[in-house]
């Protein structure tokens, strides 16, 4: 009956162990990816739904900044722009009040209808795209009409169902005569079932099919979805409506109707609206199957080789063991086995180039590893670290109470390059971008990609005139530095300090980032520190 061998068994041990290695390779690199895919997304939502949070408060500002001018015209409040006298008021002039809601209504298409009320509810003038000759001097009576009245002062209501059985918004200037009595209100609204600017901009899909982007009004009903079925339906009890009440912005990981989804949440001050960007977790991990086979394409032939060499080290490992064992049978012979048995090399040199041979085995891995968490912590299109990166690092600092400046860099008019020159020269502006902020780069400073066109500096121990000098000398460099297809190519820099500016890496960031706004303000090519006298 034949036995297995000592060869048999070192093939077999090392085959099992490859093998397990090869699976917890496997395994740590791919709940490593699925790690940052969800991260990533969720952050990505919440970029995203605090930017259009920004945008939607805008619009608001702009439209009841539109219904201001003309409650100024109607009253003869707003001074004639060539002679800077009051101009005679239109309230009264049927005509004129017509006119001026049709004015209204199609100058930059904010509002769906227009219309005048009268201090007891009565409809003066009205324009709409449909049913434009609705009748006048009926009395009103609908959520909004009562809100506004009550209130007297600039209005935003809640969602509510008009007369003609709408779900629409009303925004609201009211009037008051030069004697300061209240004489009605000039009144947008904004069907948000139909077509208008806000429904627009609440509209565009953002980066993936199969994202969700909906609103919320401060008592938790949805009043955008691009399910109109959706509209109207009160979600106040859920996780993500109770945070944005309390005017919390965030992300979190939650399911909605039986799904798990990644949302990204921000708040519109102005309204207390919630805008929730979100997207089912199935749709993110979609490509992991194809990033766990790319991993095991990598690993796999590394693990090959190495199973060969592990094959001929045993091979070299058994000979002299078979080779005692052969002499053993010959004991008897005492001088032909000592010397047989002398010229024999013995195995202790040989296991100790298996040992080497196994630590070499886990250098790869350990290598492969490393590589693994470098790539997750640098901007694959720049060569900068990315905000895993600088995290870290950062992090480091502020536990060691190192001071540093942080100068926030963001390419002006960015969107325009993209848009004029197309992705590729977009791409080549930022690698020449991050090459000169390398170049101008100390040792111990720490330049990094946030995401975007926007870009870091950390400056350990710098002083905050010093890090304007930085920051002028970048801004110039980035001024003449030669771009592809002679694109003239700005940044406006933001700066803050730390701990001057801020305890925690967030409150330093969100400090730079309103300088870098400031600056963005102020024209852009330019510097702003925070706050502005500190240089």
């Amino acid at each position: 009956m034949s036995r297995i061998n000592l060869r048999q068994l070192i093939l077999s041990l090392t085959l099992v162990a490859v093998l397990v290695t090869l699976v917890n390779v496997l395994y740590s690199s791919n709940r490593v990816q699925r790690d940052m895919l969800l991260q990533t997304t969720l952050e990505a939502n919440h970029v995203y739904a605090k930017k259009l949070a920004q945008a939607t408060d805008t619009f608001l500002k702009d439209a009841m900044s539109q219904l201001e001018y003309s409650a100024r015209l109607l009253m003869g409040t707003e001074p004639d722009s060539s002679d800077g006298m009051p101009q005679s008021p239109l309230f009264g002039d049927e005509v004129a009040m017509q006119r001026e809601t049709h004015r209204l209504r199609r100058q930059g298409n904010l509002f769906n209808s227009v219309h005048i009320v009268s201090a007891q509810a009565r409809l003066l003038a009205r324009s709409a795209a449909t049913a434009p000759h609705e009748a006048l001097k009926r009395t009103l009576d609908s959520e909004g009409v009562r809100g506004s009245l009550a209130l007297q002062s600039p209005y935003i209501s809640g969602i509510y169902r008009s007369t003609s059985n709408r779900l629409v918004l009303l925004m609201s200037w009211p009037l008051f005569d030069t004697a300061g009595q209240y004489q009605g209100y000039i009144g947008g609204t904004i069907y948000t079932q139909e077509d208008n600017i806000l429904h627009s901009l609440l509209g565009q899909q953002f980066y993936n099919n199969d994202s969700t982007l909906y609103v919320l009004d401060g008592k938790g009903t949805i009043i955008y979805h691009p399910d109109g079925n959706r509209i109207g339906v009160n979600i106040a009890d859920t996780p993500i409506a109770q945070a944005m009440r309390r005017g919390l912005d965030g992300n979190l990981q939650h399911t909605q109707d039986d799904e798990e989804q990644l949302a990204g949440y921000a708040v519109v001050q102005r309204v207390n609206w919630g805008i929730v960007a979100q997207r089912p977790i199935r749709g993110v991990l979609i490509n992991e199957g194809m990033l766990l086979l790319q991993t095991l394409s990598y690993t796999l032939p590394v693990m090959l080789a190495l199973i060969v060499i592990i094959w001929l080290i045993s091979r070299h490992i058994t000979l002299p063991l078979s080779q005692l064992a052969r002499r053993s049978r010959h004991m008897n012979n005492v001088e032909g086995t000592r010397d047989q048995l002398l010229a024999i090399r013995t195995w202790y040199f040989e296991a100790a180039q298996l040992k080497q041979s196994l630590l070499h085995s886990l250098a790869l891995i350990h290598n492969k590893l490393r590589q693994l968490r470098h790539e997750s912590s640098t901007d694959l299109l720049t060569g900068l670290a990315n905000r895993r990166g600088l995290e870290e690092q950062v992090t480091r600092w502020i536990g060691d109470r190192e001071p540093f400046a942080l100068l926030l860099l963001d390419v002006d008019y960015f969107k325009q390059i993209n848009d004029s020159h197309g992705h590729d020269i977009g791409d080549q502006v930022l690698q020449k971008i991050a090459a000169v902020i390398r170049d101008n780069s100390r040792g111990p400073d720490l330049p990094c990609r946030t995401g975007g066109e926007e870009f870091a500096l950390f400056l350990p121990g710098t002083s905050a005139a010093v890090a304007y000098r930085v920051a002028e000398r970048l801004r110039l460099r980035v001024e003449r530095t030669a771009f592809p297809q002679n694109i003239r190519i700005t940044v406006s820099i933001g700066i803050a300090l730390y701990p001057d500016d801020g305890a925690t890496l967030q409150s330093v960031t969100k400090t730079a980032d309103m300088a870098l706004y400031a600056a963005k303000r102020n024209g852009r090519n330019r510097i702003e520190p925070h706050p502005p006298e500190s240089v």
